[in-house]
């Protein structure tokens, strides 16, 4: 499984590297057309009318918005923030990460160089369903039986209260795994991930352009060095065992990553 995500991952940088010649020429005075869906309904409407859509789907939208400033990027927070999305949420300078009450996970970036913002907001809330098992309800008292003796009820009541413990122990797991949201350490590894690659492909724009190569032999070792620490960090990473969340997640990082790299091909 893991295999086949890396070999998927490095086929879609050979092909978006032979489509980024392409893709330079997009416009940024595309206009786009905002959805009415219901999910992206939850989101007020960005100030810049040009951008591309990425995915539109019924659980799950994506679009870059191009020429926005970076105030417009922090008014568009705020705005994020008075429609409701201010649940378990998480900014630095360049993003913004919550929830609403809804279970619509939000997640914002800005390119500084493309003065371009990331809108992406999915619904995992159909993953939620709950699953527990019914509460116990009190059996009527048996009447005709003899009455039981004190250490046949403490045994009895033993029971029981041991039955209830198994049960509230399966239905925490049970909740775990069906929990919505992603799992804030899996997402602050992916994220420092991300993060890395940003910088990476800053690096090797300024590698290639530069006029003093020898001068940054160190750094290029240096990245390179990382950049297989990253790479190894994402293969490590156990697919196969992660949230329906986690996953989405994992997915929406990659083909960021994909793209971006696509940029220095």
């Amino acid at each position: 499984m893991k295999k086949r995500l890396m070999m998927v991952m490095c086929c879609g940088i050979m092909i978006l590297g032979n489509l980024s010649g392409c893709n330079a020429m997009k416009t940024k005075e595309t206009e786009y057309h905002w959805p009415t869906s219901t999910l992206v309904k939850s989101l007020p409407v960005p100030e810049s009318k040009y951008g591309e859509i990425v995915l539109d789907a019924e659980d799950s939208f994506e679009i870059d918005v191009f020429n926005t400033s970076k105030s417009q990027f922090a008014d568009y927070i705020n705005a994020c923030k008075e429609n409701g999305f201010n649940v378990d949420y998480y900014g630095t300078e360049d993003s913004y990460d919550a929830e609403n009450k809804d279970g619509y996970t939000l997640s914002l970036s800005y390119d500084k160089r493309k003065k371009t913002m990331n809108i992406d907001i999915y619904d995992l809330d159909d993953d939620t369903e709950d699953t527990q098992e019914p509460e116990e309800t009190e059996e009527p008292e048996e009447t005709e039986e003899p009455e039981e003796t004190d250490d046949s009820e403490n045994a009895k009541d033993t029971s029981k209260d041991s039955s209830k413990t198994d049960k509230k122990e399966k239905k925490k797991t049970s909740s775990k795994k069906k929990d919505g949201a992603v799992d804030a350490d899996f997402k602050k590894m992916m994220d420092s991930y991300e993060d890395f690659f940003d910088e990476y492909i800053e690096f090797m724009k300024k590698y290639e352009n530069s006029d003093d190569v020898a001068g940054m032999l160190n750094d290029y070792a240096d990245y390179m060095t990382k950049y297989a620490d990253y790479m190894q960090k994402l293969n490590d990473v156990d697919t196969d065992n992660l949230s329906t969340a986690d996953a989405a997640y994992y997915t929406k990082v990659q083909a960021r990553i994909v793209k971006k790299l696509a940029e220095i091909q």
